[in-house]
């Protein structure tokens, strides 16, 4: 087990987080890491595979956060802020075999820079970071560049991978990885009375 994953997203564990839960619970192979943004509660985090959980190094201060939209405003294909500089820096000194990011939207901060990743480079799309290529051109400029230098993009439903198709994802490297609850488990209840019931499968957030 001398393979090494390392996970970007956000924020981590937060009480109604189950993607990243539900993805990690799925591996064996790999030695897992995770570098994250914040950390705000780490019980829902149980795979003994899980070797630690960072905060990232670099400063994202007001500073930064100015710097960065400027850098938005004025080169949005083309310029990366320092903060994002560093923060690949400090992915790559993981020297992991695979980079998996959840959700598109750090990625999309790195644009042409994603090249300077090392690893091997994986998107996993949920939803609200695909919703927002729909309404925002720029955001979508910049997510195809990531999608060109991305080496595999997963997607949690058909709708997912359907909408992005149309959208220009390269499908030739994109496959459909389902996160939800087991249809069969659903139908197999036993209805116990009269009384109409419903599941529900979702975050209430």
């Amino acid at each position: 087990m001398s393979k090494k994953i390392l996970f970007i997203q956000k924020g981590v564990a937060r009480a109604s987080e189950t993607f990243l839960t539900r993805v990690i619970n799925s591996i064996k192979l790999f030695r897992v890491y995770i570098l994250t943004g914040q950390i705000d509660n780490l019980d829902d985090i149980n795979n003994p595979n899980v070797e630690s959980i960072s905060i990232w190094k670099s400063q994202f201060n007001y500073f930064d956060r100015f710097v960065t939209k400027f850098y938005r405003l004025f080169n949005l294909k083309y310029s990366i802020s320092p903060f994002e500089r560093s923060l690949i820096r400090e992915i790559n000194s993981y020297k992991a075999n695979i980079v998996c990011f959840q959700f598109a939207f750090i990625p999309v901060w790195f644009g042409y820079d994603i090249k300077k990743i090392e690893s091997k480079i994986v998107i996993i799309h949920h939803g609200t970071d695909l919703n927002r290529a729909r309404e925002d051109k720029r955001y979508l400029d910049r997510l195809k560049i990531i999608w060109s230098y991305s080496d595999k993009i997963i997607f949690v439903s058909k709708f997912l991978a359907d909408e992005a198709s149309k959208l220009g994802c390269p499908m030739d490297k994109s496959s459909i990885h389902y996160l939800g609850v087991p249809i069969p488990k659903i139908e197999g209840r036993k209805r116990v009375s009269n009384i109409f019931t419903f599941v529900s499968v979702a975050r209430f957030v």
